[in-house]
């Protein structure tokens, strides 16, 4: 099955240094458990796809460099390694019938071998007609929009992309982003502020009941139909992310409420994807940690605030330089990092749409949820569509949310979908 002529799609063997934002969330993971929480994509198939299928989807991932390298320390410093590991090596088969909770578990929460790539393929058979692919890798060389690129890699009709990795990207972006911000004085001044925007440090979380943190988590995955939340945004005249968010929030605020402690604004981590010009594995974003009012029914004030903050984070100007900012964080103590994050309340992000009518082996797609770990904060919540179907990832720290799935619940009957499961 492996080919032993080299091509131009085959990775480079050098070591390659990762870059700030990975190097920022490697050495958060050794300095805190708390961030060594990984990323997952849930792929939920209408039928059983063959193991060896299965294994022949992966020989593509010879073409993505993140799938064959793995982390090690060279002088002190991390870097990322040519394997040579066949990358069948990382299928998990899973005959038996077992519940979705177990498969998550049982893939998610585990370390990585020291010898492999730090990620792999678990596959689970549920039933005749039911299979879940869980493709599960470290944060450190993925953020959940590459981790959705390598898990296309098993679908029938993935077609390589131009995938590079991030030091590569961010290399090529800070260059150019420099030459721009030197040019005018007036420039660099306007970066200068949007750093200090960027940058500011919040000393705890807003929510006097998300005060706990543990190394649990308990996910959820939540689907529905999204035509509903589309029609809900073009009504108040924001987009459907702003939507997504604006119903999450409400969701916590009807959660707080209940538990006779109402909030009114909540600290939020709302990544941005950086991916504009050059694909690439790894961690290409920016983080925008702002405070968001807390919508109570139908607040449509409060959800144009919500679309204003998001939009204002979006334009800022020190965007270009964030993974040189994640740079400056080799100088702070780790152990600060790790403070820094457990400071907000929740993270949401929208990983985008996923064309309905995909396939793993001639098996049809029926559902693909990004996962994420909770990561210092006591929410997480990952979105996506697929098709008209939207699919949530929910993470929840259970040291800070006394009844998981009862939030879980009240989020599924705010963004008006009807389907969980854990």
């Amino acid at each position: 099955m492996s080919n032993s002529t080299a091509s131009s799609t085959d990775p480079p063997t050098g070591p390659v240094r990762l870059s700030g934002w990975d190097y920022a969330t490697w050495r958060a993971a050794g300095a805190d458990p708390v961030f060594r929480a990984p990323l997952a994509a849930v792929i939920h198939l209408a039928g059983q796809p063959g193991a060896d299928a299965i294994r022949e989807r992966l020989e593509r991932a010879r073409q993505l460099p993140a799938l064959n390298r793995r982390l090690t320390v060279i002088s002190g410093e991390p870097h990322l390694v040519h394997s040579g590991v066949d990358p069948s090596a990382h299928l998990e088969v899973v005959a038996q019938q077992v519940s979705s909770a177990q498969t998550l578990g049982d893939a998610i929460d585990r370390g990585f071998p020291d010898h492999l790539p730090p990620w792999r393929v678990h596959l689970a058979q549920l039933g005749s007609d039911r299979t879940e692919l869980t493709l599960v890798m470290d944060h450190a060389i993925a953020d959940g929009r590459a981790a959705l690129g390598l898990a296309a890699t098993l679908l029938d009709s993935w077609l390589p992309p131009a995938l590079k990795l991030s030091a590569d990207a961010s290399t090529q972006e800070r260059s150019s982003s420099q030459g721009r911000a030197t040019q005018q004085v007036s420039a660099a001044l306007d970066v200068a502020r949007s750093v200090v925007r960027m940058t500011r440090v919040h000393e705890a979380p807003l929510s006097p009941l998300f005060v706990g943190r543990s190394l649990q988590h308990r996910r959820f995955l939540i689907s529905g139909d999204t035509r509903p939340l589309r029609r809900a945004a073009r009504a108040a005249g924001v987009t459907v992310n702003d939507a997504l968010v604006a119903a999450i929030l409400r969701a916590v605020g009807n959660y707080h409420r209940e538990c006779g402690v109402p909030v009114s604004a909540l600290r939020v981590n709302v990544p941005i994807s950086l991916r504009t010009r050059v694909a690439s594995a790894g961690n290409s974003l920016a983080v925008a940690r702002t405070t968001l009012p807390v919508p109570v029914g139908d607040d449509l004030g409060a959800v144009r605030t919500i679309h204003d903050q998001l939009l204002s984070w979006r334009a800022e100007s020190a965007l270009g330089h964030s993974d040189r900012l994640a740079e400056v964080s080799r100088l702070f103590p780790a152990k600060l990092l790790a403070t820094l994050a457990r400071a907000s309340d929740l993270t949401i992000s929208n990983l985008g749409p996923i064309p309905a009518g995909a396939a793993v082996a001639g098996v049809q797609v029926a559902g693909v949820f990004p996962v994420p770990s909770t990561i210092g904060v006591a929410v997480s919540a990952a979105f996506l569509t697929y098709g008209d179907l939207g699919c949530l990832g929910l993470a929840l720290d259970p040291a800070a949310v006394a009844d998981p799935h009862h939030l879980a619940t009240v989020v599924a009957q705010s963004l008006g979908f009807e389907s969980i499961s854990v």
